[in-house]
């Protein structure tokens, strides 16, 4: 059986997994269970923690959030702030809170304090600047 054919077929299996196969062999399963065509670790599988997500974390996924970050590249000009650079790949495109909103939901939708970053100015220069504050407020504890 072709290998997308397996794909295709655990996927209705897991998307339906009372359907009546009994007519056809069983599958080898994988190590991990198949979620949407990728198999997931076994961490990844593990019930979610305790505590839940912090509220905010959801604001990065409505269209308001996606609307004001394409806004705020066309402020900038797809240029980054830090080191100059126009950034032509979206994918490599950040939109950061120059000062972390921490929660605070004025802060996180406010266009002024938010800035075009490339991403390796974010993932190095940025986190850098952050660490020593996030050690002196405790977050670490």
């Amino acid at each position: 059986m072709p290998k997308w054919r397996l794909t295709v077929r655990r996927k209705i299996d897991y998307l339906h997994p009372q359907t009546n196969r009994s007519h056809e062999p069983p599958l080898a399963q994988p190590a991990g269970v198949l979620r949407f065509g990728v198999v997931m670790s076994h961490e990844a599988q593990r019930e979610p923690s305790s505590r839940a997500d912090p509220p905010w974390r959801r604001w990065y996924r409505t269209a308001r959030w996606k609307r004001l970050r394409q806004d705020v590249f066309l402020r900038d000009l797809y240029q980054c702030r830090m080191c100059g650079d126009v950034i032509s790949q979206p994918i490599e495109r950040v939109c950061d809170h120059i000062e972390p909103h921490g929660g605070d939901e004025r802060r996180f939708w406010d266009p002024g304090n938010l800035q075009t970053l490339c991403k390796a100015c974010h993932d190095g220069e940025k986190q850098r600047q952050e660490q020593p504050k996030r050690e002196r407020r405790g977050v670490w504890d």
